[in-house]
């Protein structure tokens, strides 16, 4: 425990005598029934007392074998929030080597196989490399985008359960139908006019 809340008290430059009463009074009634248990411990009953007290009992307890267990890729995660979910239990985490056991459990629990054996094949492929190389074979699965219908200008494209629909001048200005679009494209306007400009692509099908 610390950081802040020392800032806090740094700030008016309060003295050690006060700030227990002063956390006790900020923190609510839960930190307020812990101070009266250290109360009841005896002597000293300080600010430092306290706060070691506080972070006994706010800190998580370290599991080992159930942070192994986290450090797996679920079904239909991508790689990209596999690595942010691990990036985030790292900060309690009591392994010794965090980023070695990040790469070495995609070896392991990778559900990707042509990811895994890549891995394998390129001794000490960084972090970086695997990750883009996860991102470029999650694309690939998908497939080419295919024209499916046409009526008038309006061209609908599809791959696999998406589907887009936009006029042709659009299409032109992509130059391509190998876009990516973003699975929640249902919420996108069928667009009916030409385009000129460049910015109007970015919208929820397009973009960052």
């Amino acid at each position: 425990m610390g950081g802040r809340i020392e800032t806090y008290f740094a700030a008016p430059a309060l003295e050690n005598n006060r700030r227990r009463p002063m956390l006790l009074h900020l923190g609510g009634a839960a930190i307020h029934n812990l101070g009266r248990s250290v109360v009841e411990e005896g002597p000293p009953y300080t600010y430092q007392s306290l706060k070691r007290a506080l972070t006994v009992d706010f800190e998580p307890l370290a599991n080992p074998d159930y942070e192994r267990f986290l450090l797996r890729q679920f079904p239909y995660e991508s790689v990209d929030a596999f690595y942010a979910r691990l990036k985030d239990l790292a900060r309690t985490c009591t392994l010794v080597d965090v980023e070695d056991e990040v790469r070495a459990q995609f070896v392991r629990g990778c559900t990707a196989v042509k990811l895994r054996e890549h891995i394998l094949q390129v001794p000490g492929m960084s972090m970086v490399n695997i990750l883009t190389l996860g991102r470029s074979k999650e694309l690939s699965k998908k497939g080419p985008w295919m024209v499916s219908d046409v009526k008038g200008n309006m061209i609908t494209a599809k791959r696999g359960s998406e589907s887009i629909t936009r006029n042709v001048s659009f299409y032109k200005k992509v130059q391509a139908l190998d876009f990516h679009v973003p699975i929640d494209i249902s919420s996108c306007d069928i667009i009916d006019q030409d385009y000129d400009d460049d910015a109007a692509l970015q919208g929820p099908c397009f973009g960052d």
